[in-house]
C-alpha cells in the first residue's frame, strides 16, 4: 500500500473538474436568478398567489417559496465545494483508486 502522497497540484484531469465544480453555481445563478426576479417584479407573484386572479391556483406560492430556497441553498453548497476543491480538503478525496491500489 502506497503511503499518503504529498499533494502537489490541481492540474491534468482535476482542471476539468475544477471547471464543473466552478462552473455549476455560476451557470446557476446566471440562469435562475433573473427568472426569480422578473416573478418578483413584474407582478407575477401577485398573479398566481391573489385569491380570485385567472391565474390563482393555492400551491404556486409554497412552490415557488420552495423552489426559490432550494436553489439558494443548491447554490450555497456549490460555493462551499469550491473552497473544499480549491483547498484540498479531506472531505473531497479527489484521488483515484487506481493511487490507493498501487
Amino acid at each position: 500500500m502506497v503511503k499518503n502522497k504529498e499533494r502537489k497540484g490541481l492540474g491534468g484531469w482535476l482542471a476539468i473538474v475544477g471547471l464543473g465544480v466552478v462552473g455549476g453555481p455560476i451557470q446557476l445563478a446566471y440562469s435562475v436568478l433573473p427568472m426569480y426576479y422578473d416573478i418578483f417584479t413584474d407582478g407575477t407573484w401577485e398573479d398566481v398567489t391573489t385569491e380570485g386572479s385567472a391565474s390563482y391556483n393555492s400551491i404556486w406560492g409554497p412552490f415557488l417559496i420552495f423552489e426559490l430556497t432550494f436553489n439558494v441553498v443548491f447554490m450555497l453548497f456549490g460555493c462551499y465545494l469550491i473552497y473544499l476543491y480549491f483547498t484540498k480538503h479531506h472531505l473531497l478525496e479527489l484521488q483515484l483508486k487506481a493511487e490507493e491500489k498501487s
